[in-house]
């Protein structure tokens, strides 16, 4: 996992943006002559977890699926066990595999998530195509539901006087 505990989703989704970007150069110069597909580097679901209850960061870990699984390896030997990956941090990252696998599952599994916040910036997002940094118009659709902080202090209060 990327150390990301002082990142913001933006800054993750500018570094994921940068490194597919790259690789993507690197892939088509070193193909230029041949007639093999090009492996293309790019992220369709990104999701990084905030614990606004204690210190208003990152879970420090994020959950991000690449459009192929050769371009997650790449992602994994580019930025494993490197320090100041996105946070600036000495920290060093480590890349785990998820257990659950593919956009569908991981978007299916956060529909039923319900996040405890005002706005759509905390809550996992979907992009169609992937994104890779490219000028290709990309569609961004946020995952789960979200229940404002007022409401949450109200089902508290609600709680308390059923209670008693």
């Amino acid at each position: 996992m990327l150390h990301l505990l002082y990142c913001c989703c933006e800054m993750l989704m500018e570094f994921l943006d940068s490194h597919c970007l790259m690789e993507n150069e690197k892939a088509e110069l070193q193909n230029s002559d041949s007639t093999k597909e090009i492996i293309e580097s790019a992220f369709d679901f990104l999701y990084l977890p905030f614990d606004f209850e204690y210190k208003w960061a990152s879970k420090g870990y994020a959950f991000v699926n690449f459009t192929q699984a050769r371009a997650a390896w790449k992602f994994s030997l580019s930025t494993s066990y490197h320090a100041g990956n996105v946070s600036r941090s000495n920290k060093t990252s480590e890349i785990a595999c998820a257990r659950l696998q593919g956009k569908g599952k991981i978007e299916r599994h956060f529909e039923k998530s319900i996040f405890k916040r005002d706005s759509n910036e905390y809550l996992p997002v979907s992009f169609s195509p992937g994104r890779d940094d490219s000028m290709a118009m990309v569609k961004q659709r946020t995952g789960g539901s979200r229940i404002g902080n007022q409401i949450i202090k109200l089902y508290g209060l609600l709680d308390l006087v059923a209670r008693m």
